[in-house]
């Protein structure tokens, strides 16, 4: 009988463990949450709060370090961020939409003050993707963390002239934070390559 409650415990506590690392929660501004905190607590990204619809607000978005109670400047929004910490580490994607025709996604490493593009990550590692980047609508975004040093990222997008190259196309890759990459699925229609990965 003490046995099978202690398996039973042992299966509560890795199942605890095993969801403790579930996927975190993209927060989107100027016109989503606030704000989000890093899972060590020490970094905020924060915002105003806006509402569609209601004039001018504040649209920069500010890092806040705890541990110095220093707030600077991280990003102007021009139309939309979304946003998403890494789990168990002080990292974090950005997906800036910058207009209608471009996104863009990069890692940020608030401890080294270090931003990092991950368009150019990708294209170091698939030099021929950069043809998606040219005379196209071009989205690149993070996805979601697959660990604490990995996550998903989908570029998409169609071209503006689709007699010479084609229409739509979508690529999923998973990118290491140490700058490794891995394609895992492309298609040439603009769907969603990445919903299974």
């Amino acid at each position: 009988m003490k046995r099978s409650r202690l398996c039973e415990l042992l299966l509560g506590l890795l199942f605890a463990l095993a969801s403790s690392g579930a996927e975190a929660k993209l927060a989107e501004f100027p016109f989503g949450i606030s704000s989000t905190t890093s899972a060590n607590k020490r970094y905020t990204l924060e915002a105003s709060v806006c509402q569609p619809g209601y004039g001018q607000c504040d649209r920069k978005l500010w890092l806040v370090d705890h541990r110095t109670n220093r707030r600077r400047l991280f990003l102007e929004i021009s139309r939309t961020v979304r946003a998403a910490w890494a789990p168990h580490r002080s990292v974090l994607f950005v997906n800036d939409d910058e207009s209608s025709s471009d996104s863009f996604a990069f890692l940020y490493f608030p401890d080294r003050k270090k931003r990092v593009d991950l368009g150019g990550v990708i294209d170091h590692v698939y030099p021929a993707d950069r043809r998606y980047e040219k005379d196209s609508h071009h989205y690149l975004n993070g996805i979601r963390w697959v660990k604490s040093n990995s996550l998903i990222v989908r570029r998409f997008g169609h071209f503006d002239h689709p007699a010479a190259r084609g229409d739509e196309f979508s690529v999923c890759y998973r990118v290491n934070t140490s700058g490794t990459v891995r394609r895992l699925k492309q298609s040439r229609q603009e769907k969603d390559v990445c919903e299974d990965r």
